[in-house]
Parts: structure tokens; C-alpha cells; sequence
């Protein structure tokens, strides 16, 4: 995941940046090379994991 987040221009070892936004359409890309599923947008406080992401049967 550390992999993930570096390539989308975000080194986790440092404080992040005050230009770094999350662009979707980059990190499914970098997502699918580094084995990633990428669900959706992140979710905000309010937002809730929809169920189904959690069913693992």
C-alpha cells in the first residue's frame, strides 16, 4: 500500500503535501499495476463502507 500512495505522489514517511489532491482516474491506474482494487472515491467522515465491501463469504 506504501507503494500505492509514493507512486500517486505521496511519500507516507513525510507530511503530505499541501498540492496533493486525489485523482481517481490515476490511482485505479496505479491501483491495477500494484495488484489494487480501487472501489471508489475515498470516503468522508459522514460516508459509511457499503456492506457488501465487507463480505468476505
Amino acid at each position: 500500500m506504501e507503494d500505492f500512495f509514493r507512486e500517486a505522489g505521496w511519500d507516507l514517511a513525510n507530511p503530505m503535501p499541501e498540492d496533493w489532491a486525489v485523482d481517481i482516474k490515476s490511482l485505479a491506474k496505479i491501483g491495477a499495476a500494484a495488484g489494487q482494487i480501487l472501489l471508489g472515491p475515498p470516503l468522508t467522515r459522514e460516508d459509511r463502507m457499503p456492506a457488501g465491501y465487507l463480505d468476505r463469504s
